[in-house]
């Protein structure tokens, strides 16, 4: 079972107190660590000051006493007395006043020779006996010749230290002849040592010798530090009990004893301690207040999260099948991005849909200009084109003339194309729909294509038997082929290759073999058409179906060519794609939808239609100057006819002269009654009369004013004789064969 996420109310609150109490906690953390290295730096200067100071203060102290041992051993009685061993009271008398006097850390004077056998000793009085280092055997040899004041290594006599100072005495005052030694025993007390201590701010004040085990506190004897000792180094160090410490060792001058003081970490970190302490509950309550507060407005930005996630499922529950995020354990601020990549995506597929809904409406617009002016238009061709005919006809093949005529009918048939072009664009053609095989299409105009291309471009083409046949108008196909490969030769100044090649296409459900839109899901057959040619960047990708809109020079295309193309294949429900880019070529897809059924017989126009006899046809125009046209074409070629102006007209001529119209040639748009009406009508009443439309309006105008279920024959305006009889020859062919079928 899913578990239900926690909503975005509560964790966004929890997230920001959780922050603001860590950021509290680690600031005091950062702020002792700081201020612990600032107090053990300022401990440690000031742990090096203090002993430099004690060891200069005891240099001092040893020096003077140094200095008394030395003026008696320089003494001329002292001299006298170990030289010849007389006047031992004078001796006596020096000897007492020294012990007698206020410096009570002498405890013996002792006066031997040279051999090391005492001569004379004196004790102060509470002093019963002495251990001597001199005397020692280790190291009496080695102490018999000093040459100047010498110390000796502290000693421990029963809990008391003490030490010698040992001077040596010559026989002349120039240093020469050694006869002796003086020793004075000194012992080792401060007063107020606990002062200076206190004073000095350590945890522990120690004199000693690196390399011997005697130390003394300036009270008694005291353990050794605990580590090998450097002078004039800050040493951090741990004791036994686990506390740690610094130490640092300052080396006596003119002694071989060094002092060594010790400072405890709790006394160092002392008085932040005693600060941390005063501010813990301050800053316990200000975090808890910049926690309430923030609490307070991180509420307010989730509980508005939590909102605008929940009006966003509403709108993509009202604008999207799929199922909201909240079913999918997402929270709110996954809600949100899940919301905005629809909103993304719709408003991508929303700009899609407005350019193809600004494309539809340029083209609607033209298409219906191109729809209102088609009637008139074609009307006016008609008759321009037909005059022509009929005066080219009768001029002689060398006439100065003739050569006018060819022009003015060349400039006929290109406005009438023109005309067709517009209406193609704008899906507005007169559609005449067949099963058709593209193949058979493609191949039949092969010949008239290649001809548009230079010789240096190749055509090859590509065709699958396998496809199927599609419903479409010939004519419109060609139409599409002929642009396409004019289209494709201007894009290969310099030669190529085209290729037409056909397909079978599987479209899925969204219909976008490309991730473009297109037709319905069905299986389409496929016509691609591939050049070699310069190619096109992405801007005039993106324009080339729009009308008027062209990269040729001035005067050298309509720019409606693509935009026919693309009005020709959605007109018969397909779609088309396109894919270039500079120097690759242009590869064009046209995707036709695949119908059931065989192929139906492309008919062709004679070049020279005859029928076997003429007779009376009906002409029922209301252009008066169409009228007379359509007349004098159907009278140059043996026809009889009669006139009407409307249907009415046209239905009171036949009620009287039925029995001799061989056909009637209608035109379709006219006041009243319109043709389809009236093909109608006479089908009711007289059904083996033959009925020919003519039109210069589109197929869903047509669709309009009639109905779609009968498929009648058409002629489309303008039109030329040759197209004319061959229109009336399959009109009356046509009738006849469904008589006869009855």
């Amino acid at each position: 079972m899913r578990r239900r996420p926690i909503s975005i109310a509560l964790r966004f609150p929890l997230l920001i107190t959780g922050i603001v109490l860590a950021t509290s906690v680690l600031l005091v953390w950062a702020a002792y660590r700081h201020f612990a290295t600032v107090l053990r730096d300022s401990a440690g200067a000031r742990l090096r000051s203090n002993s430099s100071l004690l060891a200069t203060a005891l240099s001092n102290s040893y020096a003077a006493a140094s200095a008394q041992t030395l003026a008696v051993a320089n003494n001329g009685v002292v001299r006298a007395y170990l030289r010849t061993g007389t006047d031992r009271v004078s001796v006596d008398r020096i000897a007492s006043g020294l012990l007698a006097d206020n410096d009570s850390a002498r405890l013996q004077l002792r006066m031997v020779d040279r051999e090391g056998v005492e001569r004379f000793v004196a004790r102060a009085p509470e002093v019963a006996s002495v251990p001597s280092w001199f005397d020692s055997d280790s190291t009496a040899q080695h102490k018999r010749s000093p040459t100047s004041v010498r110390f000796s290594p502290l000693l421990d006599a029963g809990g008391a230290v003490h030490y010698e100072i040992i001077a040596p005495v010559h026989a002349r005052a120039d240093g020469e002849s050694l006869i002796g030694y003086v020793i004075e025993t000194r012992q080792v007390r401060a007063r107020g040592v606990d002062a200076v201590r206190g004073l000095i701010g350590v945890s522990a004040m120690l004199m000693g010798q690196p390399d011997s085990g005697i130390w003394t506190d300036f009270e008694g004897v005291a353990r050794p530090p605990s580590v090998p000792v450097r002078t004039d180094s800050i040493l951090s160090l741990t004791s036994p009990g686990g506390r740690p410490f610094i130490g640092i060792a300052h080396a006596i001058s003119g002694s071989p004893l060094v002092v060594w003081l010790e400072l405890g970490e709790d006394r160092i970190l002392a008085p932040l301690h005693t600060f941390v302490g005063r501010m813990v509950p301050i800053t316990i309550f200000v975090a808890m207040l910049g926690a309430l507060f923030a609490w307070l407005f991180s509420r307010r930005i989730a509980n508005r999260i939590v909102t605008l996630a929940h009006d966003f499922d509403h709108v993509n529950a009202d604008l999207s099948p799929a199922p909201l995020a909240t079913g999918r354990g997402l929270d709110e601020l996954q809600r949100l991005e899940e919301s905005f990549r629809l909103m993304s995506q719709r408003a991508e597929k929303q700009a899609q849909l407005e350019s193809q809904l600004m494309q539809s409406q340029k083209l609607e617009a033209v298409g219906r200009l191109a729809g209102g002016i088609a009637h008139d238009f074609n009307n006016m061709l008609t008759v321009v084109g037909n005059y022509s005919e009929i005066v080219r006809g009768e001029l002689a093949p060398d006439s100065p003339l003739a050569r006018d005529m060819d022009e003015i009918m060349h400039a006929t048939a290109h406005a009438a194309q023109l005309t067709r072009q517009l209406l193609a664009f704008s899906r507005r053609q007169i559609l005449q729909p067949l099963r058709l095989d593209l193949n058979e299409v493609i191949r039949n105009a092969h010949r008239l294509l290649q001809r548009v291309l230079p010789s240096h471009v190749e055509f090859r083409l590509e065709l699958d038997d396998r496809i199927g046949t599609v419903l479409a108008d010939p004519g419109q196909i060609e139409q599409v082929l002929m642009n396409l490969t004019v289209n494709a030769s201007d894009a290969m100044p310099r030669g190529g290759r085209l290729t037409f090649r056909t397909t079978v296409a599987e479209l899925d459900e969204s219909g976008e073999p490309s991730g473009n839109v297109v037709a319905r899901s069905r299986k389409h057959v496929c016509l691609t058409v591939v050049d070699t040619g310069i190619g096109m960047d992405r801007e005039t990708v993106a324009r080339i179906f729009e009308p008027f809109f062209t990269t040729k020079p001035v005067g050298k295309g309509t720019g409606l060519g693509l935009a026919g193309v693309h009005g020709i294949v959605t007109q018969l429900g397909g779609t088309i794609w396109v894919y270039s880019e500079p120097g690759k070529g242009t590869t064009f897809k046209l995707y036709f939808p695949e119908v059931a059924g065989t192929a139906d017989p492309i008919a062709r126009t004679p070049v020279s239609p005859v029928l076997e006899e003429s007779g009376t046809v009906l002409l029922v125009e209301d252009d008066p100057a169409t009228r007379e046209v359509a007349r004098r074409l159907l009278e140059r070629h043996g026809f009889d006819t009669v006139q009407a102006a409307d249907g009415r007209k046209a239905l009171a001529l036949l009620e009287q002269q039925h029995a001799q119209i061989r056909l009637v040639l209608s035109d379709v748009m006219m006041p009243g009654m319109n043709g389809i009406e009236l093909a109608a009508l006479i089908g009711k009443r007289w059904p083996a009369m033959p009925v020919l439309l003519m039109s210069g309006y589109t197929d869903a105008e047509l669709h309009e004013h009639g109905d779609d279920n009968i498929r009648r024959p058409f002629i489309e305006k303008p039109f030329t004789s040759a197209a004319l009889l061959d229109a009336m020859l399959r009109a009356l062919y046509t009738t006849e064969d469904v008589l006869r079928s009855r």
